[in-house]
């Protein structure tokens, strides 16, 4: 199933995107960035070798799953087909990546269904958008694997997305969770943001009446008061409304979403522009308990 093209917003000239965190020993980075093809190691292998190349990191986090919960709860996330030890950075850079973004996506909206969280999760660390983050970053002109197979490769779209889980496997290992957080932090959130937009536009389509004979109502002079309370209550912040057309068994639609200082506060939609600014100021206000 492809996903869909999440389009992040990281200012002009993609300014705000953050360069990759640097590795703090060689062979760390090596290791994310090395391909089991390198070593003709294969496939159907259960176990790796005590002296091979991959292992260290292994047991080094596998020594520390009593110091910490975190490291427990990684480890028992990743146990699957090899056994005690993770068998690449890639697997628990996938643990690290979920648990960072889930803990993003709660965080900026609180009170999102688990349902709508989990599809915009979905959206944010699949591989289709995992691989195109690792382009930005030109992942695949790092990659090390057998020469034969090597352009073949870093053109595929599932090891551009391993790799950048590599990468962050190998990340964690040296910095912790907590090291990762300002960096993941200024990556995902854009990501989220747009992929909040994408969930919350196909929510509305869904909710939309399916008769013409059914006509979204005009709201009234009394009821068109919410864009000028919100705009009051963040009178001194950065107040950006996002409008857009979009089709519905009714007709066209305006769409607005509501950002305050980059954070998405509300969305709506409406038969006129006005309406749909002063659904999403209320759909805002309702988020920040200020109206029931």
């Amino acid at each position: 199933m492809t996903q869909p093209h999440l389009q992040p917003d990281f200012g002009y000239g993609d300014r705000d995107f953050p360069p990759l965190p640097m590795f703090l020993t060689p062979r760390t980075e090596e290791q994310a960035f090395t391909h089991t093809s390198l070593h003709g190691r294969p496939a159907s292998r259960f176990e790796d070798d005590p002296d091979d190349f991959n292992v260290d990191y292994e047991k080094f986090v596998a020594s520390r799953i009593s110091a910490c919960a975190f490291h427990t709860v990684i480890m028992l996330m990743m146990f699957n087909h090899a056994g005690l030890f993770l068998r690449r950075f890639e697997h628990l850079g996938d643990s690290v990546l979920q648990l960072h973004v889930t803990d993003l996506l709660r965080q900026m909206y609180p009170l999102l269904r688990e349902g709508a969280a989990s599809s915009i999760r979905a959206m944010v660390v699949g591989n289709d958008n995992l691989a195109r983050i690792s382009l930005r970053y030109r992942l695949p002109d790092r990659l090390r694997a057998q020469p034969a197979q090597l352009e073949l490769l870093r053109r595929q779209t599932k090891v551009q997305a391993d790799l950048f889980e590599s990468v962050v496997g190998g990340l964690y290992h040296e910095r912790g969770f907590e090291g990762l957080t300002r960096w993941m932090k200024q990556l995902f959130q854009p990501y989220l943001v747009a992929a909040y937009n994408l969930q919350r536009e196909a929510n509305s389509a869904l909710a939309l009446p399916s008769s013409p004979s059914s006509p979204i109502p005009v709201p009234s002079q009394a009821v068109m008061q919410y864009t000028a309370m919100f705009n009051q209550h963040f009178q001194k912040e950065s107040r950006n409304y996002v409008h857009r057309k979009i089709n519905s068994p009714t007709g066209q639609l305006w769409y607005v979403t509501l950002q305050v200082n980059g954070r998405l506060y509300g969305s709506g939609s409406g038969i006129t522009l006005k309406a749909a600014r002063n659904e999403a100021a209320r759909m805002g206000l309702l988020s920040l308990g200020l109206i029931r």
